[in-house]
């Protein structure tokens, strides 16, 4: 058989750009010459650092899309900030940016999720053309799942996708707090995104 994927993550920029000053592996510890925490601080909710782990779902750095996956992607690369040190003022990522990176503070935004699913679901349905799916995996941010949609939203949402290709065709997934789709036949890693995969 043949597959078809889509990723998307609907999120946008919540302020301007900013520069990562200094970073060591998976750690940013500064940007803009101030410890990240300290930098981030103004898009935090109140109660952010006693609830770190409802902070981090909402809110996340995004990244310019690298030019090898850019015309088959959204502006950003979204990376979920898996940890903070209070000490330092540090945020942990799940890559590695370099000194001098562009950055920015991203939320998820519900429309532009929706949507995003409409066009995963279209693309898929182009490249299948006339053959019949067979099965579909889809594989979730566990924000999306948890945080942004209430359970009655989530429902309505995976029913809509599923009217797209026929109630009869089986679907497998789950939520993740990390996620693995090819852009353009490139493998990727994802935070805060849908991947659906059609098997056709």
């Amino acid at each position: 058989g043949q597959c078809a994927s889509g990723v998307n993550h609907g999120c946008v920029p919540v302020g301007s750009k900013r520069t990562i000053t200094r970073a060591e592996g998976n750690v940013i510890r500064e940007i803009d010459g101030v410890p990240a925490l300290d930098a981030l601080n103004d898009y935090f909710e109140e109660d952010w650092e006693s609830e770190w782990s409802k902070t981090s779902l909402n809110l996340c750095l995004g990244f310019p899309t690298p030019d090898a996956i850019k015309e088959g992607y959204e502006e950003h690369v979204i990376r979920y900030m898996i940890g903070k040190d209070d000490l330092s003022g540090s945020v942990t990522i799940q890559s590695e940016p370099r000194d001098g990176a562009d950055v920015w503070i991203v939320r998820r935004d519900k429309e532009l999720i929706r949507e995003g699913l409409r066009a995963i679901s279209r693309s898929i349905r182009d490249a299948a053309g006339d053959k019949k799916v067979k099965f579909i995996l889809q594989f979730e941010c566990v924000g999306r799942g948890k945080v942004v949609f209430r359970e009655q939203e989530k429902i309505e949402m995976i029913r809509s996708l599923q009217d797209d290709f026929g109630r009869d065709v089986p679907w497998l997934g789950f939520y993740s707090y990390g996620e693995i789709g090819p852009i353009r036949q490139l493998n990727s890693f994802h935070n805060f995104t849908s991947v659906i995969i059609a098997v056709y």
